[in-house]
């Protein structure tokens, strides 16, 4: 979809999206457009609530490694392309002495 850079910057700002039935393929998809052949600090994922968080996880998992992972789930996403729903929505955010290290929030309302 997208990436942000600047001359003589070193962290980077990449987005993707996809709209694939399968959960998993989308989330590759999304993630391949997001990361763009680089290693990203940390990749956060957004999509609908009926995709599987875990095919998810596996697509996003395929492009980007090991890398830490955040995302949650609601009933619409909203990106460059606009508003909609069903898609798969990746930002992934990188470049030299770049660490988000993630935790965990449990019943977070």
């Amino acid at each position: 979809m997208g990436n942000v850079a600047r001359a003589g910057v070193t962290r980077w700002l990449g987005v993707g999206v996809s709209g694939l039935v399968d959960a998993r393929c989308a989330a590759a998809a999304a993630a391949r457009d997001a990361v763009a052949g680089r290693r990203p600090g940390l990749v956060w994922v957004s999509a609908s609530g009926d995709r599987d968080p875990l095919a998810l996880a596996a697509g996003v998992g395929e492009v980007a490694g090991g890398v830490p992972m955040i995302g949650g789930s609601g009933v619409g996403e909203i990106c460059g392309q606009g508003s909609s729903t069903g898609r798969v929505l990746v930002v992934a955010l990188g470049g030299r002495a770049s660490r988000w290290p993630p935790g965990v929030g449990w019943s977070v309302r």
